[in-house]
């Protein structure tokens, strides 16, 4: 279906769905997940990429375009 799968534990996730990387929307600052997720992440060779999500809104108010 159209609904995105659930999970309590990100390792069910990971034992599941086998991701090659992980992409992480921290919010308007940017913060980085817990070191033992990182490690669980890397150990298993998973893709790690954190970024800032900033609303459209931002750029719509300053009139420019999200680099």
């Amino acid at each position: 279906g159209d609904e995105p799968k659930r999970y309590k534990d990100y390792r069910d996730l990971l034992a599941k769905e086998k991701p090659e990387i992980v992409i992480i929307g921290s919010g308007t600052r940017q913060c980085f997940p817990d070191r033992a997720i990182l490690t669980a992440l890397l150990s298993k060779r998973i893709g790690v990429e954190v970024i800032t999500c900033r609303p459209m809104r931002n750029f719509v108010a300053r009139k420019s375009r999200p680099s």
